[in-house]
């Protein structure tokens, strides 16, 4: 994986880092973010297989492809609103309340936090709600038995390939 100084990336994605904290290989119950830029029409879906490996590290083995399937796919006239995507989706993946797991999962959307879910959406919505993310996608993944997560990746038509993905037990 092609890695980038800071100077190197687009502030959106930096803010992202900053709050999220930066790719790390391995899996750990924890969020995990990736920047990738890609060659303009590339298979998106293969994109986030190759951010799932790598965020997933020495761990991986074909178990980890158990749960992974499409979960949500924003319709290109649709207008982005990761939060609620996240919400709903995430809720449909745990089959419990969106906003538990999403605290759960550390994406810091608290609403009993409103600062900090307000600079949370914020981020969130400058990285995956601009116009620029011609396709957006969340696919549920995991190990098949203990750790069940997701992985939402945007895509913008310049390459720029973005995502964030969590787990829990």
């Amino acid at each position: 994986m092609v890695m980038y100084s800071q100077s190197e990336l687009p502030n959106y994605v930096n803010d992202f880092f900053a709050f999220y904290g930066y790719p790390k290989q391995g899996v750990t119950l924890d969020i995990g973010t990736f920047y990738e830029k890609v060659e303009p029409g590339a298979d998106l879906e293969q994109v986030a297989l190759r951010h799932y490996r790598y965020l997933i590290g020495k761990s991986w083995s074909p178990s980890w492809m158990h749960a992974w399937q499409l979960a949500y796919q924003r319709p290109p006239e649709n207008q982005g609103d990761i939060v609620k995507e996240l919400y709903i989706t995430v809720a449909d993946l745990y089959d419990e309340p969106g906003a538990e797991v999403l605290v759960e999962l550390g994406l810091r959307l608290d609403p009993r936090e409103p600062d900090e879910y307000e600079i949370a959406h914020s981020i969130l919505a400058a990285v995956f709600d601009a116009p620029e993310v011609s396709d957006f996608r969340i696919y549920a993944c995991g190990d098949g038995e203990v750790i069940e997560g997701y992985l939402a990746i945007g895509y913008r038509a310049n390459g720029e390939t973005t995502t964030l993905s969590g787990f829990n037990d």
